[in-house]
This record gives C-alpha cells, sequence and structure tokens, in this order.
C-alpha cells in the first residue's frame, strides 16, 4: 500500500463484504496446497525464509571451502561426554568447558524414580533383539550408568544423585553364579547371553562402587570376582592366546568385538585386579610373554593383539594401553621411551590420536584411551602446551547439543550429502559436485559376501577395516527397528540419487556395474510365504547369508522396502528396463506384505506396522505404503479416508509430519489446507542458529540432516504470501475474524472502527519493517 488512505479504502470495502460471511469465520490464515505442474517456475520465497535458508547454505560452502567437508551431527551421549570429560580432567583442562552446561545435559538422562540413567545408547542395548544375541560392548546399561557417575564425579556433582540407588542398581546387575558383571540387573527372563558377565562391564562397575560403596563390606564377593578374573587369563598352548586374557568366558560371542584375549581386554583384566591390590594374583610371566609376542621391536610399537598383526589394527591404542600393562606386570623387554615418541607422532592434523597407522580413524574412544594410558605411566609431561591446546581445541569437533559424540564431524554421512544436494535443488551448481562425486565413489566398497558393490553409509571409511570402535548409533542399531545401519538399501538409493542429481551417475556407471546392484536389490526380497513379512525387503541382500528364516523375517521393515523401491525405481529407469513391475520382484507379495499393514476404521485409513509409535512414524509410514502401491499400480485405496486421518493427525509442531503429510496430499491430489502460519512458527522454533540446522519437532531433542531439506522443500512448494508491500494487507486482514470487524463497527462506529484498526496496525508495520531488516542481513 503506498499511503494510509488507500489501505482505509480497501478496508473499508473488505468490512462491507464481510457483513456478507459467516460471522464465525476462522482467523487463521491457511492455504490450498496442490501439486505444482511444473517445479521450476515455482519460487523458493514463498515461506518468507529464503533469506535464512541462503544464510544456512553460504555458511555450508564457507565451512567447506575451510574445513574440506561438510560438518556432520551426531548423537552426542553420556558415554562419549565421560571421554570428553576424562580428558580435559587428565589434561588439567577442565575450566575450558561450561561444566554446568555439561551437568545439565548428564542430568537430563536421570530418571530418578529408578535412581539410573538411560540415553538412547541404553535404550539401544535394551532393546536388543534376543535372537540376534548382538552384544553392544561398551555401552550396556550398566556401563552407561557408570560413565554418568565417574562423569559427576569429575565434575563433582555426585549429590545431585541417590548414591544408594546407584549402589543397588549395579549390585542388582552382578551375576552372583560366575562372579562377574552384566549388561543390566540380572533376571531369569532376560536372554541367556544377556546373562554373561564381560570384564568392560565388571571393570566399570567395580571403579563406581570402589567410589560409592566400601568394598570391605563384601569380602567374600570380591574374593569371587578375582578369582573370576585370574580364570580368564589363557593357559592354552596357542601362541595367539597364551598368557593373555579373555573378556568373558564365552568362546562363541565376541563381546569386544575383536579377537580376544587383546589389550584392551588385558587390561580391563588387570586394572580391576589393581582396584584390589591383587596384580599378585594373575600369572606375570605367562603375560609378559604375551606382551613380548606383540612388540615389534623393529618399529616400536605394540600390536593390539595377535589377530591384528596383518592390518595392524588399533596398534596405536594398543602401544598406549602395553605401556600401562608394562608397567602394572613389571615387563621391560622394550623401548618405553621409542613406544612413546610412537604413539605421540601418530597423531593427526588436530592434535587428536589416530586408531592405528593403517587405519586411519580417530573416534573419541581412542585419544580417551590413550590420554588415559599415558598420563598413569607418567607420558603425558612430553607433550608441550600447543600440543595440549590442540587436543582441547579439537574436542570442540566432537562437542554436539549439550554434550560429545562417539564421532567427530568430518565424519560425513551419506544421508547429510543427500539431504544438502536435495536441500540445494537450483543452486546445486553451487556445491563442490566433483568432490562430492568422489566421496560417493570412496563408499562404494566391493563386498564379496553380496559379490557385488555396496555403499557404506559413512565416508572417509577403510574397506579393510568397515566397524567403528565406538558403535555409533547412527550406523549400528540391530534391535526391534533397524534404525541404523552401515549398508542398506537406503544408503544405496541415496547414493546413486544424488550422483544422478549432480549429473555424476553416468561416470559412476562406467566402472561399477548397476545392473549388478539392481540385481541384489531384487534378491533381498523375502519370499517365503509361511512368515509373516513375506513379501517384504530385508535391509540389504547380504542378509540372505544368516541362515534362519525367522531371523529374517524380523529384520524386514517398511522403510526398507520403501528404499528398496526407489533404488528399483531409479535403476530401472537409467538402464530402460521396461516396466517396474516387470523386472523379476514379486509384485503380489509385495502388495500383500504392504496391504497386511493397513488400518482402516469408518472413517480413517493409515498405515502402521507393530513397532511404530507416534503420528509422525505412522504418517512417515503410510507415505510409504502409498508410494509403493502406487508406483506399481497396485492404489486401490479409499484416498478420502486417508485424508481424513491426515487431517486429523496434523501437528504443527512436527516438521516431519508436516513433510509426509505434505507429500501423500500431493501425491494422491488431496487437496488438503495446511496453516502457513503455524508452519512458519514451526520453523522458526525448531531453528537452531549455532548448528545451522533444524530440529525435528519444538522438543529441540534431536538434529536430523533430513529436516534441512524437508524445510528446503516445503519453502519452495507452499506458496505463502511473502512480506511484500503487494501483500502486506493480507497479514492484517488474518489479524480479524469477520465477527470482530462486524463488532467493532457496531461498537464503535465506521469513525472509530478506522481508528482502532489504525492503532492495531501499528504492530503489523513494525513486523512488516523487522522482517525486511532481517531478509535485507
Amino acid at each position: 500500500m503506498k499511503n494510509k488512505s488507500a489501505l482505509v479504502i480497501v478496508f473499508m470495502v473488505s468490512l462491507t463484504l464481510g457483513l456478507f460471511f459467516v460471522i464465525g469465520a476462522s482467523n487463521t490464515r491457511s492455504i490450498l496446497i496442490e501439486p505444482s505442474r511444473d517445479d521450476k517456475e515455482v519460487t523458493s520465497s514463498s515461506l518468507g525464509y529464503q533469506g535464512l535458508i541462503n544464510n544456512i547454505f553460504n555458511y555450508k560452502l564457507e565451512y567447506y571451502g575451510t574445513h574440506g567437508y561438510f560438518p556432520q551431527i551426531y548423537q552426542p551421549s553420556i558415554q562419549a561426554t565421560y571421554y570428553a570429560l576424562e580428558i580435559l580432567d587428565t589434561l588439567g583442562r577442565l575450566n575450558m568447558i561450561n561444566t554446568t552446561q555439561i551437568t545439565n545435559f548428564i542430568m537430563s538422562f536421570y530418571q530418578p524414580n529408578e535412581s539410573i540413567f538411560i540415553d538412547a545408547y541404553a535404550e539401544r542395548y535394551l532393546e536388543s533383539d534376543p535372537d540376534m544375541k548382538i552384544i553392544y560392548p561398551l555401552s550396556s546399561l550398566l556401563e552407561i550408568n557408570c560413565y554418568a557417575v565417574l562423569s559427576l564425579e569429575i565434575l563433582g556433582e555426585l549429590e545431585l544423585i541417590d548414591k544408594q540407588g546407584m549402589i543397588d542398581f549395579i549390585w542388582d546387575c552382578y551375576n552372583p553364579v560366575v562372579h562377574g558383571f552384566i549388561g543390566r540387573p540380572f533376571e531369569i527372563s532376560i536372554p541367556e547371553y544377556q546373562k554373561m558377565p564381560v570384564m568392560d562391564n565388571t571393570f566399570y562397575a567395580i571403579r563406581v562402587l570402589d567410589i560409592l560403596d566400601n568394598w570391605e563390606l563384601y569380602p567374600q564377593v570380591k574374593n569371587d570376582i578375582i578369582d573370576y578374573i585370574v580364570s580368564l587369563q589363557s593357559t592354552g598352548s596357542h601362541p595367539n592366546f597364551f598368557g593373555g586374557f579373555f573378556n568373558d568366558d564365552d568362546f562363541i560371542i565376541s563381546s569386544l568385538k575383536f579377537n580376544d584375549p587383546n589389550l584392551l581386554s588385558s587390561y580391563y583384566c588387570l586394572k580391576s585386579l589393581e582396584v584390589f591390590n591383587r596384580i599378585d594374583a594373575i600369572n606375570s610371566n605367562n603375560f609378559n610373554l604375551y606382551l613380548n609376542r606383540l612388540y615389534n621391536a623393529n618399529d616400536t610399537y605394540f600390536y593390539f593383539s595377535a589377530f591384528c598383526k596383518q592390518n595392524k589394527e588399533v596398534n596405536v591404542v594398543g602401544s598406549a594401553l602395553a605401556l600401562e600393562l608394562a608397567q602394572l606386570t613389571g615387563f621391560s623387554n622394550y623401548s618405553k621411551t621409542n613406544v612413546s615418541q610412537f604413539i605421540r607422532n601418530n597423531r593427526n592434523s588436530w592434535g587428536m590420536w589416530k586408531q592405528s597407522t593403517n587405519i586411519e580413524y580417530h573416534e573419541l574412544i581412542d585419544t580417551f584411551q590413550i590420554v588415559r594410558s599415558l598420563d598413569k605411566v607418567s607420558e603425558l609431561s612430553q607433550l608441550t602446551g600447543n600440543e595440549i591446546d590442540s587436543i582441547v581445541a579439537a574436542l570442540d569437533n566432537y562437542y554436539s547439543m549439550g554434550g560429545y559424540t562417539h564421532l567427530s564431524e568430518d565424519y560425513s554421512s551419506l544421508e547429510l550429502l543427500y539431504s544438502l544436494i536435495n536441500a540445494y535443488d537450483d543452486k546445486i551448481q553451487e556445491l563442490p559436485t566433483s568432490q562430492l562425486s568422489l566421496l560417493f565413489e570412496s563408499s562404494c566398497w566391493y563386498d564379496p559376501f553380496e559379490e557385488g558393490d555396496i555403499f557404506l553409509a559413512c565416508t572417509n571409511m577403510n574397506p579393510q577395516f568397515i566397524l567403528f570402535r565406538s558403535l555409533p548409533i547412527e550406523y549400528y542399531s540391530y534391535g526391534t527397528s533397524n534404525i541404523g545401519m552401515m549398508q542398506s538399501h537406503k544408503t544405496t538409493f541415496y547414493a546413486l540419487k544424488a550422483l544422478q542429481k549432480i549429473s555424476k551417475l553416468d561416470g559412476f556407471a562406467l566402472d561399477h556395474d548397476l545392473s549388478n546392484i539392481l540385481g541384489r536389490v531384487i534378491g533381498s526380497q523375502f519370499l517365503n510365504d509361511s512368515f509373516s513379512n513375506y513379501g517384504g525387503f530385508l535391509p540389504s541382500y547380504s542378509f540372505n547369508r544368516f541362515s534362519t528364516m525367522e531371523y529374517k523375517n524380523d529384520r524386514i521393515e517398511f522403510e526398507n522396502s520403501y528404499y528398496a523401491i526407489r533404488a528399483l525405481e531409479l535403476l530401472n529407469a537409467y538402464l530402460q528396463m521396461g516396466n517396474l513391475s516387470d523386472i523379476g520382484i514379486n509384485v503380489d507379495a509385495l502388495e500383500s506384505y504392504i496391504l497386511d499393514q493397513v488400518r482402516e476404521n469408518a472413517s480413517e485409513i493409515y498405515f502402521c506396522l507393530p513397532n511404530i509409535d507416534g503420528t509422525e512414524q505412522i504418517i512417515e509410514q503410510t507415505y510409504f505404503a502409498v508410494y509403493m502401491l502406487t508406483i506399481l499400480d497396485l492404489y486401490n485405496l479409499d484416498s478420502s479416508k486417508i485424508k481424513t486421518y491426515i487431517e486429523n493427525n496434523v501437528d504443527y509442531t512436527n516438521i516431519k509430519n508436516i513433510y509426509y503429510s505434505y507429500l501423500i496430499s500431493k501425491l494422491l491430489d488431496l487437496k488438503i489446507y495446511f496453516q502457513i502460519d503455524s508452519i512458519q512458527s514451526l520453523i522458526s522454533e525448531i531453528y537452531n542458529g549455532d548448528l545451522h540446522e533444524f530440529y525435528e519437532s519444538t522438543e529441540q531433542k534431536k538434529i536430523y540432516h533430513k529436516t534441512l531439506y524437508w524445510v528446503c522443500y516445503l519453502e519452495k512448494y507452499f506458496k505463502n504470501p511473502d512480506y511484500t508491500d503487494a501483500n502486506f494487507f493480507k497479514d492484517f486482514e488474518g489479524e480479524f475474524t469477520h465477527a470482530t470487524i462486524l463488532g467493532t463497527i457496531l461498537i464503535a462506529g465506521p469513525v472509530g472502527a478506522v481508528s482502532i484498526v489504525s492503532r492495531k496496525m501499528r504492530p503489523l508495520r513494525k513486523k512488516k519493517q523487522s522482517l525486511v531488516k532481517t531478509n535485507k542481513k
């Protein structure tokens, strides 16, 4: 509007017309979202957040230009936070961080009614599928609680918890038959493999009980534990075993994900005995023979175990552990000075330690274990002040959302890169596409079990050793829901679609057999009609290696099948193989699997699997189902009932809910009305300006990289009026219901009404001016 009088005239006309409308009309602006006929014709300023999005894009490109990678956000944990605190405390730099913030982070997981801590890693442990017999070393429920106690001790905040309650919980985890500690309270009903004591659990339980309790009260139990630990020393004749210590007494399950005996399992045994002042209980001569076999005199370092000599896995960490164990047992047939120098020489450019000289991973656990051992053998003094400062500064790369993470931000995931490429969309040319192509290429690995190429979910991996020692939850979550996997149909689709978006798929196809990838996706369909998930897809073809049908049946999720179909759709189109339904999948079986998950009542239809909880997950699953049925020409549902479910469950506090609701509306042409004001408010509330990312919901608990793409997608397709002069009156209009307008005229008269309206416009003008300034910035 150019002047106030013009605005008043328009307003009075609006008032007159308003008398003919229903008085109770809504005062919330809505907009009908319809599928765009040509995506390129839609401007990307519709939500009024283009300036914000441009700032995010500029930040990410600048960050890449400076650091050489796009920063990955990982989920912080109590375990990784303890590692960071131990490093800082040992280096004398605890004052460099906000300890109050860290304390609040740890205490946010405390369950006062049960006197224990439960974070996502503890939940992962508790939700482990008993049929899979998967051990999550160092991240059991017991160990998570031990890390919390040790962290609070470092912070001087142990009074925040019920100490006796924690003592009781730890003793509940004691196996009174084998005389070691397990990962959760001991009960007859828990799976047998979880009743097995392991030394990493036992070591941390002993440490915490030594702080909170009094061992003199349990003389017999202490002797039983000592006897159990001593029994774990190998007395066999095999040179790989003799003299070292096992982590458990089960020769089938590998509780540390490394063959033992090794230096870490030996560390847990010997350091536990040290608490009791009973190192003399072991056969030191035999252990020294074990250390001697692991010592590489030519290169002056220790192998982590006899099984790790070929690829030198963990030899830097192993050398630090060996220094401490040698000191404990009197081993002297090595050069302490040279080994210490070897360790100091194998740090990365940040100053953090590498796992090994061959597998150059740098997880937080590596630096934690090395700093801990160097301190015990008085070798930290060899580090200069600048070197210590660099370690402390490098910890920022592991800091996230109040706590610390196992992996640093330079380990970019395929999900992050895929989401960025899709978020940039029309601006893809601004991305370093050649470098991104190399990242996707390097994440492609030939799997001899699958006899073909697979895509790993994380970049900067080494094909010789694709296991992260700390098992970060983003890549290792084999429970009731496979939320995190190192390889799956999702990673295959992400990689191929991203390569296609940046016009690099043709080059990739020259060196890789795409028809082989397609064949293995097809081959992952589960086709045993005796089981409930007949027709669905396994997470990947490699799951066919597992013999039991029960195991395969339990691994099938809607998400697996959806991304399998998306990958097949892309590959089929690229290879020009014709109708998707005719490439070899059992369409009838898949249709049956999908429709088995449908839920219908008198007014609604949605899809829901037994382990799905929350409306946003249900709406996501519904979209997966509808998409698969539609792309395969199988869709024959009552769309009006799906529309009713969406309209009844749209949640303007969760961007995932909005995103998938809109996708369903667009896919089925439902013409659902969405409240643009509410979406605007949501985007503002879930934005984290420090990280330049978005939370999934207003609870602000988790950041997913896909959320940026969702916001950009909605920003592009939701044609919300921007804050321009031409549309300013539309904002003003939304401030009044027709009932308010009519009431204002009846009570104040036309002149009075204009005065009231003028006063109400002032904050709107300020709002407009503020937004204009923000956009200019």
